[in-house]
């Protein structure tokens, strides 16, 4: 091998390359190396290989096919790492004890391997720990205890795990440096400790789906260097107040960019405070709460948004027209309230919007024709509403229309000849329990359906590509 002619190299370095298979038994020789890189191929094998690297400070072998255990001695073998990196790889078994040896260690990454069992207790001697990246194996016990002791931490990932336990009442008072928390899709219980707060350089905290109950207090807010916020799918809530406070408390994140609550116990108005949240605000997601009231015109403010939504909800009175104001939204989801009113003609201006979701409401008058100009759109839904007149011409001009469903309204005509000019290859179309009449227009292009549903009166026998058409109930 062309490298055993190198005189004694300290550093190797192979990653993102195109290599395969094990790594050979006469690297082993190297045993002067201080850095080894080799991330970003697709090697194999186990990594017992590392035992003779007894100088290694850096080590990364992060997304490759190594397998097998971490060697159970690799503490005691390699006591000068400073730098680990086997994410995204095949590794099983548990974390070794002789890990806490490795007392110079400041990142560790074993994220996306098949790990499981508890946290050693050894790690509470890692106090130079920085970066601990946990995440996406099956890992499980009570985490914290072991960790409050690593003071220096700047980037912890624990998510899609199983542990257990509640969050510290300390740790933002232990942790002061965290500016990346990820605990998302764990078991965590109890509330969001207040002390959070003293963590000034959190940019992203991610506690969403695990079992986090009680109010969210307002020492968030003192996170003003917060720029993601993910605490959906718990049951989270406002107390006693009549607002969706926690909106209040965020106003002072004033580079927030993405704040999901969705699936909690919010309950209350949405107050005009909502226009007050970061100007750089992209993602709103508010579904699956209690929340009542009116949605405030004062949401037109936040115009950077690209994904709102508020479905599954008890939020009442008009769509509000300001909407029409964010014309960088892709998504919008109203769906599940009860919503009254029309289909503001200003969304003709949300020419970015790829999905409409207004379904399970009670809006009433006609489909305003003009949102033939939304050239984006995939998904059309306003199902389940009180719609009435035709289906406009115009929505054949939505080119990319995937899926439409206008079913369970009081609409009446024809369906649209251009309908037709719809070429999509897997489409979806339900006018269903409406009053529509004739006959359904030629498909054109459109070869392969995956499901047509139209009333009977419109029904027509299409012989073609995978068409599926079923007859209204």
């Amino acid at each position: 091998m062309a490298l055993m002619n190198c005189s004694s190299p300290e550093r190797l370095d192979l990653s993102s390359n195109s290599l395969y298979g094990t790594i050979p038994a006469e690297l082993s020789s190297l045993t002067r190396l201080r850095e080894l890189r080799v991330s970003n191929n697709s090697l194999g094998g186990s990594i017992y290989f590392l035992m003779n690297y007894t100088d290694l400070k850096l080590l990364e072998l992060g997304k490759n096919k190594f397998e097998g255990t971490i060697p159970e001695v690799i503490g005691y073998k390699l006591p000068k790492l400073q730098f680990m990196d086997l994410m995204y790889n095949q590794l099983n078994g548990s974390i070794p004890k002789s890990l806490g040896n490795c007392s110079a260690l400041r990142y560790f990454a074993v994220d996306y391997n098949n790990l499981s069992g508890a946290i050693p207790r050894e790690f509470t001697m890692l106090t130079r720990l920085q970066t601990l990246v946990l995440a996406a194996n099956n890992f499980e016990g009570n985490i914290f205890p072991l960790l409050l002791n690593c003071t220096q931490l700047q980037f912890f990932g624990l998510a899609v795990n199983m542990f257990v336990g509640s969050i510290p009442a300390d740790i933002g008072l232990k942790l002061p440096n965290l500016q990346v928390f990820y605990a998302g899709g764990n078991q965590f219980h109890g509330v969001i400790p207040k002390s959070v707060g003293n963590c000034s350089q959190l940019s992203i905290l991610d506690l969403s789906f695990n079992l986090l109950s009680g109010v969210v207090r307002q020492e968030l807010g003192r996170l003003t260097a917060l720029q993601r916020l993910y605490l959906g799918s718990n049951s989270l809530s406002n107390g006693h107040c009549a607002t969706v406070c926690v909106l209040d408390v965020l106003s002072n994140c004033s580079i927030l960019e993405v704040l999901e609550l969705h699936g909690n116990n919010f309950s209350g108005i949405l107050s005009r405070g909502i226009g007050n949240l970061s100007p750089r605000l992209s993602k709103l997601l508010l579904g699956g709460n209690n929340i009542t009231g009116n949605i405030p015109d004062e949401i037109g403010n936040l115009t950077e948004l690209t994904n709102f939504n508020l479905s599954d909800n008890n939020v009442i009175g008009q769509v509000p027209s300001a909407l029409g104001h964010l014309k960088n939204l892709q998504l919008l989801d109203l769906s599940s309230n009860k919503l009254q009113g029309s289909i503001p003609l200003e969304f003709k201006m949300l020419v970015n919007l790829v999905y409409l979701l207004l379904a399970l409401n009670q809006i009433s008058g006609e489909i305003p024709s003009n949102l033939g100009s939304l050239q984006q759109l995939t998904e059309l839904q306003l199902s389940h509403n009180e719609l009435t007149g035709r289906i406009p011409n115009a929505i054949g001009h939505c080119f990319r229309l995937l899926k439409i469903d206008l079913s369970y309204n009081s609409l009446t005509g024809n369906i649209p000849m251009e309908i037709s000019n719809l070429s999509s290859l897997a489409f979806y179309l339900n006018c269903s329990h409406n009053s529509l009449t004739g006959r359904l227009p030629s498909l054109g292009r459109m070869e392969q359906m995956l499901w047509i549903e139209i009333p009977e009166p419109c029904r027509k026998r299409i012989w073609g590509n995978g068409a599926n058409i079923n007859r209204a109930a």
